[in-house]
């Protein structure tokens, strides 16, 4: 991410390129003396671990004034304690996780190119949450979150699309023509999940703003760690 249009190769266009591979756009690569590259299509998943304080430190910089961070979706849950699973209850050894992606990846691979369409109950939970949306993009006054909203409705179409296509090869079926109402709502669901992480990250970390989500995660943060009720005077004293 540091080294994002820095000219190398003749190429010094990564914001640009990264903004139309997630619109997937078309990606043009004109070389000179080797063969030149069309793609009409761009269809590229990326996935990278960054410590969070990196991340908004350089949106504290003003380096985003894209929304190139709004682009991802930021997850950064508490560890669990890695134990490790080889048996089941009834004492069968575990299938792998990656032999179970493996053999999903190849179904996913294996289904035609085709266009869905929504139920009438998904365009009504898409169109209130996407209503939903607007009204915090209206009323946020952190830039970098401002950007996030267009981001996450775009996405809940996404996650709606790969929940539908991943529930039918689960199931072996081919996918149905049209996205249902409660794929949707899953959809949204997993989106109000990266919402709040996105949210809490920048909270944690970061100085935009007035402070005051910083504070509720400071708030959040203690009473985890006291792993019980907490009172108005233990906030008070801790702030």
């Amino acid at each position: 991410i540091k080294s994002f249009n820095k000219y190398r190769n003749g190429v010094g266009d990564d914001r640009e390129l990264d903004l139309s591979e997630f619109n997937g756009s078309a990606l043009i690569r004109d070389r000179v003396g080797d063969e030149s590259i069309f793609i009409a299509k761009s269809a590229i998943s990326r996935t990278g671990g960054v410590q969070p304080e990196v991340l908004t430190e350089l949106a504290n910089k003003g380096q985003d004034a894209d929304g190139f961070f709004a682009r991802w979706l930021v997850s950064n849950p508490p560890y669990p304690s890695p134990y490790k699973t080889i048996l089941d209850d009834d004492g069968n050894q575990t299938e792998e996780l990656q032999t179970q992606l493996y053999t999903m990846y190849r179904s996913l691979r294996a289904l035609p190119e085709r266009q869905y369409e929504l139920e009438r109950s998904a365009k009504q939970h898409f169109q209130t949450w996407q209503h939903h949306l607007v009204d915090l993009s209206l009323a946020e006054k952190q830039r970098h979150l401002k950007a996030l909203y267009p981001k996450l409705e775009a996405y809940t179409a996404r996650l709606a699309l790969v929940l539908h296509l991943i529930n039918a090869a689960s199931e072996g079926q081919p996918p149905a023509p049209t996205i249902s109402g409660e794929t949707m709502m899953k959809a949204i669901y997993l989106a109000q999940y990266f919402l709040g992480q996105y949210q809490w990250v920048f909270a944690q970390h970061s100085t935009l703003g007035d402070g005051l989500a910083g504070m509720l995660s400071q708030i959040h943060t203690f009473a985890v760690r006291c792993n019980r009720e907490i009172t108005a005077r233990e906030v008070k004293q801790m702030v």
